[in-house]
Order: structure tokens, then sequence, then C-alpha cells
């Protein structure tokens, strides 16, 4: 019959309980002070969430484009009159369509859209040919110097009309998401240091776009200029918008300008001239799983607009503790919770899916927006079976492992008495 050990170990672990409490250090371990948490446990949902991303639908940034296209001022007509703007019986000229244009060849010789948008032509006065399609600008060419009492031209002479050049909006665009090959691997460390090596400078590249009308939106912008952000850049992309200013004559009774507006003397007194820029952002990332609806005004660029995709810095976690010292990446598009988090420190799950070799209490040490800090208690064992209390990790969270009380006084056993001798004492 096998003796019963259980009062001895107990005693044993007594008698090295009592010969250890001299050893300062052992007690502090033992003995340390609570820290004031909150168990994941009584946490809500939102805070075991896990968030997935994933780039919107290209097509929401794009114009719808539009069956007809009318004219304003800026387009460039190619006009061909028989003995008017063209030899009779003379072949027209032929304009190919610039390299990045979806235009097909024009006919005849250039004639631009004037700001009030109307067009010249010898032999008759101005024509307005403002919102008017080609088809209707032809026809009202033809109508001016074929009909009326004594027509100019008769009907055997050709009047050719066709689009030769689109008036363009001009835009900036500012991109701060370029990254070399040897950087653009922001999620890896550095194994030496446990540090990322890679953060933004914040270094944008700017380039001015003429683009044509029916192509200025950001999917144009952004494709001229190196394609959809990456992963170096926010989920957004900032587009400024010119406003339109105002002025006004000051008097004595006239209120002080207010800040933001630019000041000048002019012969007829104090002029303030108000020079805003209206801020919109658009998504180019949204929650996997559902679909964006981005309203046309938004992603129409506009004269004067400057389009900005800012950098994005790498969102890192800390580590301490058990774990040591350490700085590691999250993650773009997906969640990364504590379990995750904890293995990619370097903690050992055992072959049964249990933290044990490194410890099971994690204390996650996060900063509110107000900038007060919360503590919050994650046991890990408890975690893996229970995703309700899997903690997401967010950026600038601090984990510190630490072993729980149980750990703590079974550690010490084990160092006092021996591993060796404590299973040759329990007959194992």
């Amino acid at each position: 019959m096998r003796p019963q050990t259980g009062p001895v170990i107990v005693a044993f672990a007594a008698v090295a309980l009592l010969a250890g409490l001299g050893q300062s250090q052992v007690v502090a371990q033992l003995f340390r002070p609570p820290v004031d948490s909150i168990p994941a446990s009584q946490l809500g949902p939102e805070f075991s969430y896990r968030p997935q991303t994933e780039p919107v639908d290209a097509s929401q940034l794009r114009l719808t484009p539009s069956k007809q296209y009318f004219l304003d001022s800026g387009d460039v007509l190619g006009v061909f009159i028989d003995g008017v703007l063209g030899k009779i019986d003379e072949a027209p000229p032929v304009h190919d369509p610039m390299p990045d244009s979806d235009l097909p060849p024009s006919l005849g010789y250039p004639v631009a859209v004037r700001p009030d948008g109307s067009i010249s032509l010898p032999l008759v006065d101005r024509i307005m040919v403002r919102g008017l399609t080609i088809s209707q600008a032809e026809d009202l060419i033809r109508q001016l110097f074929l009909d009326g009492s004594k027509p100019i031209l008769t009907p055997q002479n050709r009047i050719l009309v066709s689009l030769m050049r689109k008036r363009t909006v001009s835009v900036y665009v500012l991109r701060g998401d370029e990254s070399s090959s040897s950087n653009s691997v922001a999620s890896r460390t550095n194994a030496s240091n446990r540090a990322v090596n890679f953060r933004s400078d914040s270094s944008q590249r700017a380039q001015r776009l003429q683009l044509p009308t029916g192509d200025n939106d950001l999917l144009n912008a952004l494709s001229r200029t190196g394609g959809l952000p990456g992963v170096n850049a926010r989920s957004g992309v900032r587009v400024f918008s010119k406003v339109e200013s105002r002025s006004f004559n000051a008097t004595a009774s006239a209120p002080f300008p207010r800040s933001g507006t630019a000041c000048q003397q002019s012969g007829s007194g104090l002029r303030a001239e108000q020079a805003p820029a209206r801020l919109r952002t658009v998504p180019t990332r949204q929650t996997a799983g559902f679909r964006n609806r981005i309203p046309t005004n938004e992603v129409r660029l506009n004269q004067g607009d400057v389009v900005v995709v800012e950098p994005r810095d790498t969102e890192v976690y800390y580590t301490g503790g058990l774990l040591g010292g350490g700085e590691f990446p999250i993650p773009r598009d997906r969640g990364l919770d504590v379990v995750e988090a904890v293995s990619i420190a370097g903690g050992t799950l055992t072959a049964n899916g249990r933290f044990r070799q490194t410890g099971t209490e994690l204390l996650v040490i996060r900063q509110r927006p107000d900038r007060t800090q919360i503590t919050i208690a994650v046991d890990l064992n408890r975690a893996i079976s229970n995703p309700a209390e899997r903690l997401q990790v967010r950026s600038g969270d601090v984990l510190i492992l630490r072993y729980s009380s149980g750990e703590q006084i079974r550690n010490f056993g084990l160092q006092t008495l021996g591993a060796a001798g404590l299973r040759q004492l329990i007959g194992r």
C-alpha cells in the first residue's frame, strides 16, 4: 500500500516557506501588493470585438461616366468649315488625341471655348456653346451659316465640329505613403532589440495633375500618382477644397477681422479676405463585410483641390515582466488578441494548449483618450478557452506578464526544496 504523501508535502512546503522568509526578495515576490485592475471577464463585448478591415471598392472612388459631354469654358473644339476655316475641297486636318485621352482623333482647326462659354468664328457673331453637346453645337453653327435670308454658305459646304481637347481640372496630390523595399514590411521586428524597425518620417511626394473633365475624381488622381494607398497610409484620404473669398471695405464701425482672415490695406480702406478651406476625409478602407456608400460629391475633385495621402505610423504594443522588454507591431487589417500577442512576444503554449512556463497572469495597461489609464487583468488560460475574455490589443498597450499567486508559491517551493527532491518525495 502506497504511503500517504499529502501531509508530508504540506509539512515540507511549510518548512521551506519558513526557511525562505528570511530572503527579502522571495518574500517580496510572494507578498507583492495587489495591482488595482479590472478583470477582463467584467468588460463589455467591445473590448473583445475583433476588428477586420479591407480596402473599399475602388469603383466607389470613381465618378459615374456620363453618356453625354456638355461643353464649357476651357474646352477646345475642332472646327472645319469649307471656305471659312479651311479651303473648299481640301481634306480637313486630323489631330491625334493626347496620350492619356479617351477621345477619338478630331478634325478641323482648334477653337477654344472662352471663359464666358462662347466661341468666335469668322463672319458670324459670338456663339454661346456652354451646356451644349458636340452635335448641338454643330447644329447651331450650321444654322448660323446656312439659314437666314442671306445664307453665308450653301448646303454643299462641309461643316464639321468635333471635340479636340476636354477642359481640365488642376489638382495637387501629396503622398506620404511611399516606402522602399527595405522598409516596406513594417511588421517585422529586429531580433536583437525586439523593436519595430520602421517609422514613417512623414515625407511626401507632390504632383500637380491636369485631370480632364469626367476623370476629375479620386480614383484617377490616386492612380496617376502611384495607385491606391497601401499599408503605410492612413485609412482615409484628406481633400482640401478652395472656398470663395469674401471681401469688404472696412469702416470705423466695422468689427476687427476674425482670426484666419488675411488683411490688406487698399485705397478704399482695410479689406479682409477670408480664405478658409473645406476639408473632407474620404475612406479608403472599410470594415470587412460592409460596403461603403461614398457620395459622388465626395470623390469629385474641383479646381485647386489638394489631395493628401498621409503616412501611417506602425501601430505597436509593448511588453514587460516575464516577456522581457519589447516592441511589436499590430496587424493592419485584423485584430490581435492577448493570446496571440503573448505568443508573438515569446510566451510558450504547452502541448495541451495552456500557458505554463512563462506565467499566466497578464496585466494590460491602456491609456484612455483623456490621458488617464486603466489596467486590465487577463487570465491567459481562461482566455484560451473563453473568447469573451480574449482582450483585443490596442496601439500603445503595455503587456506585463507575471506569475499568478499560485504559480509563485509553486515556483518558490521548487526552488527551495529542489525539483528533483520534490519528485522523489511524492514518488514520481
